[in-house]
């Protein structure tokens, strides 16, 4: 019965909604203009991520007053689809569900699902904040829906070279009483920069892995036992203190750690600087941004 009311009605995200989409935000605002950063993501009908935790600043673009998952969601279409918002975004309103996707990434139709931090939104029109994140996608199953919104708990993170870091795994599902709820997704295979790893989430939805190369990478994971929708984090693994990284001809040694999470800035010394190299203020390597304190 759900499922049929859903398809009749060109059902755009779950109901039941959790307290996540219904807090009042704090943004900034500068003059007249209402805004804030607010990381979007984006999973296409293909189940590709199409934007990934970018962070964005979105603005009052339907001029309501108010700082939505409208708003994040057009201003990630605005920047980074071909054509703008007009060509790959759309909305519509039911008296059912209110404000509610009719295309998301250039696919038009029903079947579409929004998440603000990991809770089941209630429509376009909840509020965001400054922080926020804000996750969306099409179902890849329109007979069945049985694409399950997945998530990391940790979105950013930073560590050391060869040093264990723990992530853990959430799906989200519905009680006998169709209560969104959030499970640990058990088996699951972490994917570090589109490969798949030897690392597995355990009962718990916990993973410990260790990356040697510093840099900055996207995870993510697949189930071979569920369909679920590709979650997504970021890690810096950064250089350890007294350690060297080169960019443009320039050789730095990190004096101080910076960290992703954050936005928390290091620090380094020049060891070497090329004939003609321009000595930045500021670098950033591997997703950390670093002052250089001897230019």
């Amino acid at each position: 019965i759900l499922i049929a009311a859903m398809i009749v009605t060109g059902f755009t995200g779950f109901s039941g909604v959790t307290e996540a989409g219904a807090q009042s935000g704090v943004a900034l605002m500068t003059g007249e203009l209402l805004k804030a950063k607010v990381y979007v993501t984006v999973v296409d009908k293909d189940g590709k991520i199409a934007v990934n935790q970018k962070r964005l600043t979105v603005t009052d673009f339907d001029d309501d007053g108010t700082l939505t998952i409208s708003d994040a969601l057009y201003a990630a279409h605005e920047k980074y689809y071909k054509g703008g918002a007009e060509a790959g975004f759309g909305t519509a309103f039911s008296e059912m569900y209110g404000l509610s996707l009719s295309k998301l990434w250039g696919y038009e139709g029903s079947g579409f699902g929004y998440f603000v931090n990991g809770a089941s939104a209630w429509n376009l029109s909840d509020s965001v904040k400054e922080g926020d994140f804000v996750d969306a996608f099409v179902y890849t199953d329109t007979v069945s829906w049985s694409d399950s919104y997945a998530y990391f708990t940790e979105r950013r993170e930073t560590t050391d070279c060869d040093k264990d870091i723990e992530f853990t795994l959430q799906y989200t599902g519905y009680d006998e009483n169709w209560n969104p709820v959030s499970m640990p997704l058990a088996g699951a295979t972490i994917i570090i920069d589109g490969k798949e790893s030897a690392y597995t989430t355990d009962s718990n939805g916990k993973v410990k892995f260790r990356i040697s190369e510093p840099g900055k990478y996207n995870i993510s994971a697949s189930c071979k036992d569920k369909l679920i929708v590709a979650p997504t984090a970021k890690l810096a693994v950064r250089h350890l203190k007294g350690t060297c990284f080169t960019v443009d001809d320039v050789d730095y040694a990190v004096v101080k750690q910076g960290a992703l999470k954050g936005n928390k800035v290091g620090k380094v010394s020049v060891a070497r600087a090329g004939k003609n190299a321009v000595i930045p203020s500021k670098v950033k390597f591997g997703g950390i941004k670093y002052k250089v304190v001897n230019k």
